[in-house]
C-alpha cells in the first residue's frame, strides 16, 4: 500500500455521517471512494483555476489568504499527494507537475524554510524518485533547478557544524532530518555525512533512552509535536541503516500502540547530558489553501 493510496476528507466524512439516519447504515467503500475522489477532483480544479499567475502569486485564493508562512508549500504538497493518489498527471487544463514546479519557485522567492521546504521535497518525490524522469524536475529550466536546490538547502535553518537548528525549538531537528533524507533519496543532496549527522542528532533523545523529545531543554516542553517528532525521525532514518543499533529500530517502539508516549505517565524525557543551548520557542503560522487529510502507511509498511 503506497503512502497516498487512501484519502479521508474529514469534512466530507462528517457531512455524509450527519446526513445518515440514526439507525445503522451501511456505506459501500467503493461508493465512498468515488464520492471522495469526485470531491477532490472538483476542489483541486477549482483552486488551480482560481490561480492565474504564480509570479506574482495571488494574495488570496477564494477567501483564504496566501500569506501564511507555509501556505504555498502546504498547497504544493496537496497537489503532489493528489497526483500520487489519483494517478492523474493533468486536471482540466493544468499540468500538475508544472504546477508543483512553479509553486516551488514561489517559495524560493519568498525564502520559505522549514515546513515549506519539507512540503516541497515531498511534493517533488510524489512524482518519482528519479529526477531524470520526474516530470516536475523535467519541467524546470537549469536556472529554475538551481533555485529549487538553493531553496531546499537544509542549512537555511540547521547548522551542520554545531548540529543545532538555528533559533528554533528542538523539534525542528525532525523537520531538518526529513528534508535531508528525502533530498538525498532524490539525488538533490550528495553529502551523505550531512544526512547521517542530522538524522543521528535528531534521534539522540531516543538513542539515549528517552521516551519523549524535549522541545525546549532544559526547561522542558512536551506537546503533540513531541510524538510527531518520533515519526519524523523514523521516516528520515527508514532504510538508511544509520547507527548501531539502527535508528529505525530504536524509534519504532515509540510509534507502536500502547507505547510509553501514549501512556498516562511520563517517566523520562531525555536522560542524556544537556549540551544544547536552545533559545526560547518560536511560533509560526500554518495556513492552508486546500486542506486534505491523507492516510500514510504505518511504520514497517512499504511506501
Amino acid at each position: 500500500m503506497t503512502r497516498f493510496a487512501s484519502s479521508l476528507i474529514l469534512l466530507l466524512f462528517f457531512a455524509l455521517v450527519s446526513g445518515a439516519q440514526t439507525s445503522r447504515t451501511t456505506v459501500e467503500t467503493a461508493s465512498l471512494n468515488r464520492e471522495i475522489a469526485n470531491f477532490l477532483d472538483k476542489e483541486m480544479l477549482a483552486h488551480l483555476d482560481y490561480i492565474k499567475s504564480y509570479n506574482p502569486p495571488p494574495d488570496k485564493v477564494f477567501a483564504a489568504g496566501t500569506t501564511g508562512e507555509y501556505t504555498w508549500g502546504s498547497f504544493m504538497n496537496a497537489v503532489g499527494a493528489y497526483a500520487a493518489m489519483s494517478g492523474n498527471r493533468t486536471l482540466g487544463k493544468h499540468d500538475l507537475a508544472r504546477e508543483v514546479g512553479q509553486v516551488g519557485l514561489v517559495e524560493y522567492r519568498l525564502k520559505g524554510t522549514r515546513f515549506s521546504q519539507l512540503y516541497g521535497v515531498l511534493a517533488l518525490r510524489s512524482f518519482g524518485r528519479d529526477l531524470n524522469t520526474n516530470p516536475v524536475w523535467q519541467s524546470l529550466s537549469e536556472e529554475e533547478r538551481a533555485q529549487w536546490r538553493k531553496w531546499l538547502d537544509v542549512s537555511a535553518f540547521y547548522d551542520p557544524k554545531t548540529q543545532q537548528v538555528i533559533n528554533l525549538p528542538e523539534n525542528y531537528l525532525g523537520v531538518a532530518a526529513r528534508i535531508a533524507s528525502v533530498s538525498y533519496q532524490l539525488g538533490l543532496l550528495k553529502d551523505r555525512a550531512l544526512v547521517d549527522g542530522v538524522i543521528t542528532r535528531a534521534a539522540r533523545p531516543f538513542v539515549n533512552g528517552g521516551i519523549y523529545s524535549d522541545d525546549n531543554p532544559p526547561t522542558g516542553r512536551f506537546d503533540r509535536y513531541s510524538n510527531e517528532y518520533a515519526r519524523f525521525v523514523w521516516d528520515a532514518a527508514e532504510g538508511a541503516d544509520i547507527g548501531k543499533p539502527r535508528i529505525v529500530d530504536v524509534v519504532q517502539p515509540q510509534l507502536e500502540p500502547g507505547n510509553a508516549q501514549f501512556g498516562s505517565q511520563v517517566d523520562a524525557a531525555d536522560p542524556g547530558a544537556d549540551d544544547r543551548n536552545r533559545p526560547d520557542h518560536v511560533f509560526a503560522r500554518h495556513d492552508f489553501l486546500l486542506v486534505s487529510v491523507l492516510c500514510e502507511s504505518k511504520p514497517g509498511e512499504q511506501g
